[in-house]
């Protein structure tokens, strides 16, 4: 039974019942407290790049995350004006991990 249905059945409130499994209530010398023990029914979370297991609330791994948060670098200008003369600012956008107005910029 669940602690909620026992203090139903028992007309007692949660927190009693709690109190009583962990022998701060009603204590007798011939019990090992907790009486019952928790169980664990932990769901297990993974990156989604790689499928570590990663904590609750978390989409990524550290490592994922550095890689997946890191922002591109800037090239200098000399570099961005050579790929501009061999591509698009378009296509220097995509290379950058940005939009083609941000490279004419």
């Amino acid at each position: 039974m669940t602690v909620e249905n026992i203090a139903k059945r028992y007309n007692m409130s949660i927190g009693r019942i709690s109190e009583i499994n962990t022998g701060k209530a009603y204590v007798r010398d011939n019990i090992d407290y907790p009486i019952r023990k928790k169980v664990s029914k932990a769901t297990k979370y993974y990156c989604i790049d790689c499928g570590k297991e990663i904590t609750k609330g978390a989409t990524r791994c550290a490592e994922c995350n550095a890689i997946y948060s890191r922002k591109a670098q800037r090239p200098s200008k000399d570099e961005l004006l050579k790929f501009i003369g061999e591509n698009s600012f378009d296509a220097a956008g995509r290379c950058y991990g940005v939009n083609d107005n941000t490279v004419r910029s």
